[in-house]
This record gives structure tokens, C-alpha cells and sequence, in this order.
């Protein structure tokens, strides 16, 4: 072979990856690593509340099973129930192999239960280094500051920038008053009994699409609009922290707690590069969710800490245990441990949390998880509440063996 086709090959070779890049999804430099090593150790606090930890594995199997057919995801879930599009094929990081981990950890926990209340056991397995490292694989997450240099944001080479999120309990009133004079809107009426060929074939002319946040927000652009149904009123401040966290606690005039999570978009492209949310143009529409605020139980008794929002259709979210990420490319349903020192105590601790989550800033984020808090009134205790976490975190999948 002549120089000339040897140049010719290359160039073919350069094209095609291109061409697989572009075509499969953006490239990365995170990598995936099945570890040898132990990676808790005995001086390590694992401060996983089983209770809690037991309300988000039921709903996740619960969910997999709504949105699967003889072990397969439907077409509507096909994006994010996978085994994942990152882990090493060597690894069998499948969907199974997912179910598997949450069924087994289910029965631990349940048994654990059982031999607490008997006195025949003192404390829950998922909490000991011994029982991890015997019954799980573990894939060490080693993100890259490369990813998140392009989006402006920093993290150490190995670890995980881990942001927080939470569920606001504001006051809502039924009616426009004062300065609750900003609305959650319904899905327009528009769209009714459309399929999701028939809205794309129409976008040009349905209301949902035509409007900027900006537009709908500051200038009224729905308002009046016999097929816009305002659904709650609310302060400017409180629709734009129900926009950003995905859900909201309307406390109305009567007492009544009111849940209400986001349902679709206006479609506009979320930007990562703005850091001033308030240039977003993407807005969001949202519904009411009928009981959606579930008392947790620990211990046998109405918990407070492990109160949790179910919304139809999803895994609930579960204070400290739900974790936001790129579904995308992880997958749903996955078991993260999350070691940190914690910054009041100057403790090593491990968590497990549920990688169950997600949202526009996770378009190919391998680098990042936003960890839900719980619900708060005030931003400030929220503040005070979530110090305690490091802005960086070591974070590890685990998967039973």
C-alpha cells in the first residue's frame, strides 16, 4: 500500500468516528472502573436510613414493572431504562442485573426488619463495609474535569460534583391576589387526546410551543387564554423555584397542602452555559398530583424525615435517598454510594441513594449528581440543612453479585 492510500485509510478511519461520535452521543472522558479494591472501610459512618432507602426501591420496582413487558423496557422508557451506554460490556451492567440488586436488597432490609424487632440483630446489613464489599460489585465512577470544563463548571479528576435539590412548601392562593399573581399553568386544552405524532406534526400551532418563560412569565402571554387552566397562584419567586426544583407544596389559605410536579415543556433548548437561570427560555407546565405527600415510617411510627412525594408514573421522591443524574447514559433504578467527609461532623460517611432522576442539566453530565434534600419553607433552612454535604463527592455503583 502506497503512502497515498495509507493517507486515504486514515482519513476514512477519522471520518467514520466523527461520523459514530456525532451519531451515538457526545464523547466523554468519565470512565467506569470495576474495582479490586475495597473502598469503605471500617472507620467509615454509613448513615443510610433503611426505611427510607426501602420506600424508593419499592417504587423503582414498581415503576419497572409498569414500563416493562417480559423483562424488555416499553417504548416510552426505552431512554432511560437500560443497563447504561457507559459501563464496560465486561461488567454485565444490564437491566436485570439492576432489578436483581434492588430485589435483593428489598429482602435484606425486610429480613434485617424482622430480626430487629425479634432482638435478633442490632442493626441493618446495608449499613456495614463487610456486607457491601461480600455481596456487590462495585464500579468506581472516575469523572473527568474535561466534561465539565465545557460547561463552565469545575471537578477534581475521580470525583463527583454533587449539587442539591429540594421541594419548596410555599403559600399558594385559589385566586389572582396581590402579589400571588403569577400562575402554575395546565397543559393546554389543545393538546387534548393528541398522540405524540400528532403534537409533532402540529407544533407550529399548538399553544404550548408558541411562548418563551420570559414571555409567559413577565408580559402574561397566557393569561386569559380560555385553554390555559391556571392551576395555583403563587409569588414570582415561587413559580420560578417550582420551574427550577421540578415540584412544588402550594400551603393554601384553608390549610390544604397542595403537590404539583412539572409534566412537559415549551420545548425551548435548556442552556448549561447560561449560569443566570433567569435567560432560560424553557418553561414549564405542570399538574396536580392527588396525594402526592406519603408519610414515611421508621421504626414503626410516622416519620417525618422519610416523607416522600410520589407522583404518578415515577419513583417517588425520597429525602437523601433520590439522586438526579444523566438517565440518558446511567440508566434508572441504580444503586450509587456516595463517601464524602461530612463538613459539621468531620466524619467519613457513606450513603446509598437511588439514581432515579433527572433533568435538563444532566444532557450528557457525566460528571455531576443534584442529591434531593426534602422539603423545606425557606431557603435558608434548606441552606443550613444540606451544609453539612461537600461540593464533591466519591460516588460508586453497586451491583449484587
Amino acid at each position: 500500500m502506497n503512502k497515498k492510500s495509507i493517507l486515504l485509510t486514515i482519513l476514512s478511519c477519522n471520518l467514520l468516528f466523527s461520523f459514530f461520535t456525532a451519531s451515538h452521543g457526545a464523547k466523554f472522558h468519565a470512565q467506569f472502573k470495576k474495582m479490586k479494591k475495597k473502598p469503605f472501610r471500617s472507620y467509615h459512618s454509613f448513615v443510610t436510613k433503611p426505611e427510607c432507602f426501602l420506600v424508593a426501591i419499592q417504587s423503582a420496582l414498581d415503576y419497572m414493572k409498569e414500563y416493562t413487558y417480559k423483562g424488555r423496557p416499553k417504548r416510552s422508557r426505552r431512554k432511560i431504562l437500560h443497563g447504561g451506554k457507559v459501563f464496560d460490556k465486561r461488567d454485565n451492567v444490564s437491566l436485570k442485573r439492576v432489578r436483581d440488586t434492588l430485589k435483593f436488597l428489598k429482602a435484606t432490609i425486610e429480613k434485617d426488619r424482622m430480626q430487629i424487632r425479634k432482638g435478633l440483630r442490632t442493626g441493618y446489613r446495608i449499613n456495614d463495609q463487610k456486607f457491601l464489599h461480600k455481596h456487590f460489585d462495585i464500579i468506581d465512577w472516575q469523572s473527568s474535569s474535561k466534561d465539565a470544563k465545557k460547561y463552565k463548571d469545575k471537578v477534581e479528576d475521580g470525583a463527583e460534583r454533587l449539587t442539591k435539590y429540594l421541594v419548596y412548601e410555599l403559600p399558594g392562593k385559589y385566586r389572582k391576589k396581590g402579589k400571588y399573581k403569577y400562575p402554575l399553568y395546565a397543559m393546554p386544552e389543545d393538546e387534548e387526546g393528541m398522540s405524540e405524532k400528532e403534537v409533532n406534526k402540529n407544533k407550529h400551532k399548538l399553544i404550548r410551543f408558541k411562548y418563551s418563560k420570559q414571555e409567559i412569565i413577565n408580559e402574561g402571554a397566557l393569561e386569559n387564554n380560555p385553554l390555559v387552566e391556571p392551576l395555583v397562584w403563587l409569588t414570582k419567586e415561587g413559580v420560578r423555584q417550582a420551574s427550577i426544583q421540578g415540584s412544588i407544596i402550594a400551603i393554601m389559605p384553608d390549610g390544604k397542602r397542595r403537590a404539583f410536579n412539572i409534566i412537559r415543556s415549551n420545548e425551548m433548548v435548556y442552556d448549561r452555559s447560561f449560569k443566570n437561570e433567569k435567560k432560560q427560555r424553557q418553561y414549564w407546565f405542570f399538574k396536580e398530583i392527588k396525594n402526592g405527600i406519603r408519610d414515611g415510617r421508621c421504626k414503626g411510627k410516622t416519620c417525618a424525615v422519610c416523607s416522600h412525594m410520589q407522583v404518578p408514573h415515577k419513583v417517588a421522591y425520597v429525602p437523601e435517598v433520590t439522586v438526579a443524574g444523566d438517565l440518558k447514559n446511567l440508566g434508572l433504578g441504580k444503586i450509587v454510594a456516595l463517601r464524602y467527609k461530612n463538613k459539621r461532623s468531620k466524619k467519613d460517611e457513606v450513603r446509598l441513594c437511588m439514581l432515579s432522576d433527572t433533568g435538563g442539566a444532566f444532557k450528557n453530565n457525566l460528571y455531576q449528581l443534584d442529591l434531593f434534600s426534602g422539603f423545606f419553607n425557606k431557603s435558608r433552612t434548606f441552606w443550613n440543612y444540606v451544609h453539612k454535604y461537600p461540593e464533591q463527592v466519591d460516588a460508586y455503583f453497586l451491583l449484587k453479585k
